[in-house]
């Protein structure tokens, strides 16, 4: 089988504090988003490169990852993890030859499973699945990594601006209504454990 393409974007996320996460649920976390991660861009890497000819490899982090959300803590960090791993991995690929493109995705909001507790069109900045991947394949070979759509990108920038000029606790304090907004003020937000995800 003649494999051109490697798209890693299973994860694992649970929406809650450490404190509240079971050791299971971290193992799971762990497992799927840093792991799995690295050790498929290790055998792919190898696979694409003997391969001889142009390939790619995305791997999908997210904008959580651009700085530490207290209300879902343990994701963040794993998707900091995804983005660190893809940069040094990007580098090492660099050294021999050009013909591996690695691209690093940190999408916000996508309509998947994973938000599948918010009301559709309330999450913020929310893109469709077909959003998110026109604009991976327009960055792949070209960038080492994307926010995505425009929408995605002004938002990783609002963030970055924020989380420099304003206090932690108001930004966290912020991004919690935001994230809540849409489920409703009776609704719990769910448990997206082992749910498929692409941000």
């Amino acid at each position: 089988l003649d494999i051109g393409l490697v798209v890693l974007n299973a994860g694992v996320a649970t929406g809650k504090v450490v404190e509240r996460c079971s050791p299971a649920q971290l193992q799971d976390m762990l497992d799927a988003n840093c792991y799995q991660v690295g050790a498929l861009l290790g055998y792919f890497g190898r696979r694409l490169r003997a391969r001889g000819r142009q390939s790619g490899m995305v791997a999908v982090s997210s904008t959580a990852s651009t700085f530490p959300i207290t209300c879902n803590t343990p994701y963040s960090s794993t998707k900091a993890f995804v983005a660190f791993l893809c940069q040094a991995v990007g580098y090492e690929l660099a050294e021999q030859g050009d013909k591996v493109d690695l691209l690093c995705m940190k999408p916000g909001f996508v309509r998947t499973n994973m938000i599948g507790h918010i009301k559709e069109g309330k999450a913020p900045g929310e893109v469709t699945t077909n959003e998110s991947v026109a604009t991976t394949l327009r960055d792949l070979g070209r960038e080492q990594e994307s926010f995505g759509p425009l929408t995605h990108e002004l938002i990783a920038c609002y963030i970055r601006v924020m989380f420099r000029y304003f206090p932690y606790r108001l930004m966290q304090k912020n991004f919690e209504r935001l994230s809540k907004r849409g489920t409703g003020s009776g609704d719990k937000p769910k448990d997206t454990s082992a749910k498929p995800e692409t941000s």
